[in-house]
């Protein structure tokens, strides 16, 4: 478990330069087994390699495990604040994963949001024809510009360019030690928050006081829910917004990268996408027309390239909190206990993925 208050913090987050499952993983997947306890943050933690326990720990969502974050990200994101309560109960982030379905999903998809994706992605591709450009930082500020105007109908063209920064800066926090001392990384974080949904709560005030049908926002869904009015305070919705828009600043960019350096180290997969694409440009009558519902289907390749981004693309573990004792394997994981579903370990699994460390997006042909 590593030494007292510390555990293996330091282990657990030291880089890894490579697709392959991190050494902290791998190390003790063969010492104990694909699931083991350990301690990170100060927090007593059972993490798992198993497909077949992670897919039983999800399924449990609100009977044996809740959704939790470790204790600095909840005091970030507000759960020890205005969502408190709701968001250890799980209540919140169902009733959000209902409303953004909703607000994004098929639908929305087939309508407004697909066209509105076309021209924030040409607007940002035309801005990086002449000049050097830092891709990280570009496609945040591009996430940044689509989800401010998807979740609170600002124009993309005003947004301010630091907002992407901002985040940044908030996500060294994330995981740190919850000491919230000056001088310390979060509380310095927690003033970068604290500036972010005062700006929300300001929006939303106005929005409540002065609702319109024009331009239904991400923002307009969460006052109107009544479900969430009757669980979450104007306040709240502040945090809630913020925890969206972090969630974009941060994954999509990422992932985004990784796809431009990966093409670029495969030209035979780069040229196959460039003429999917080029042939549904050819079949268009207008070529100055954005992209159809229909055109987005036919991606098939494209769609190949992105479901192995998705894999390659490493993630900390997916963290939920046990309500109750539940037993595995003989042994018994108490109540209270964090539980962190690796899915690394599992996509760089041999026994799942032949050449699992290679980028092959033909392995997703049907």
């Amino acid at each position: 478990m590593g030494l007292p208050f510390v555990g293996e913090t330091f282990q657990f987050f030291s880089p890894s330069r490579s697709f392959d499952v991190p050494l902290f993983l791998s190390s003790r997947i063969q010492k104990y087994g694909k699931i083991f306890k350990t301690s990170v943050a100060g927090r007593a933690v059972v993490m798992s390699a198993d497909p077949d326990f992670n897919h039983f720990i999800l399924q449990q969502e609100g009977k044996l495990v809740e959704l939790w974050y470790m204790d600095s990200f909840a005091e970030l994101v507000g759960q020890r604040g205005p969502l408190k309560e709701v968001a250890t109960a799980g209540s919140l982030h169902k009733n959000l994963k209902k409303l953004i379905q909703e607000h994004i999903g098929i639908e929305s998809l087939k309508g407004d949001l697909l066209g509105l994706m076309d021209r924030v992605v040409n607007r940002t591709l035309d801005s990086w024809t002449t000049g050097r450009v830092e891709v990280r930082s570009a496609t945040a500020k591009m996430t940044m510009d689509l989800s401010l105007s998807i979740m609170l109908g600002y124009d993309p063209l005003t947004t301010d360019p630091n907002l992407s920064k901002m985040f940044t800066e908030f996500r060294r926090g994330l995981l740190s030690f919850p000491l919230k001392l000056p001088g310390t990384v979060l509380h310095s974080c927690l003033q970068v928050r604290r500036r972010h949904t005062t700006l929300i709560y300001g929006v939303s005030s106005s929005a409540v006081e002065a609702p319109t049908l024009a331009n239904y926002d991400m923002l307009d869904r969460l006052i109107d829910d009544e479900k969430l009015q009757t669980s979450v305070s104007d306040r709240g919705i502040g945090y809630v917004m913020f925890a969206l828009l972090f969630a974009n600043a941060e994954t999509i960019p990422a992932v985004l990268t990784l796809v431009m350096k990966l093409l670029h180290e495969n030209p035979l997969a780069m040229e196959e996408l460039v003429k999917e694409n080029e042939e549904i440009l050819r079949a268009r009558e207008s070529k100055e027309g954005e992209v159809t519902w229909k055109e987005y289907k036919s991606m098939n390749f494209t769609m190949n390239v992105i479901n192995e981004i998705l894999r390659l693309n490493g993630s900390l573990g997916i963290i939920r909190r046990a309500i109750d004792d539940i037993h595995v394997n003989g042994y018994v994981i108490p109540k209270g206990w964090t539980i962190a579903v690796m899915p690394t370990a599992v996509h760089m699994n041999s026994d799942s993925y032949e050449d699992p460390l290679s980028f092959n997006p033909c392995r997703w042909k049907l």
